[in-house]
């Protein structure tokens, strides 16, 4: 059994972090750094992936080749609060795959196969509604 102790983030009760499928790698949100922290399991070796998008990093998880992260992260925009979905490989390149406005993306899984993405959303209601008579 291997067990791998690295200080690499400051504690924070709401970290993010996901293994890659091969089992090589460990990916933890830096919020400090806007950032994606690379751990090496093999060498111990770390390495940052700066996010240019503004915005905070929420969380993140592998794809099913573990060659790419998907990480969703909270942007303001026209002073309302949105969220986007990147899609990001091992060199800092990102691609926006999904936006929205409405709510907060969270913890993106890849299918096995990595044809499909499943993630959460989180929408905030302030409309109230009543029904009577039922």
């Amino acid at each position: 059994m291997l067990t791998l102790a690295l200080t690499v983030v400051p504690y924070f009760p709401d970290y993010f972090w996901s293994l890659s499928r091969d089992g090589k790698y460990i990916a933890v949100v830096n919020t400090i750094e806007h950032a994606i922290q690379i751990i090496d399991i093999a060498t111990r070796s770390v390495r940052a992936l700066r996010i240019g998008k503004a915005g905070s990093v929420m969380s993140v998880s592998w794809s099913a080749d573990s060659g790419h992260l998907f990480v969703t992260m909270t942007t303001t925009q026209d002073a309302e609060d949105s969220s986007a979905l990147l899609y990001l490989d091992l060199q800092g390149k990102e691609q926006e795959l999904f936006e929205t406005k409405d709510g907060l993306l969270f913890c993106p899984v890849a299918s096995p196969d990595g044809r499909m993405l499943a993630f959460t959303e989180r929408i905030q209601e302030n409309n109230a509604a009543m029904i009577e008579r039922f």
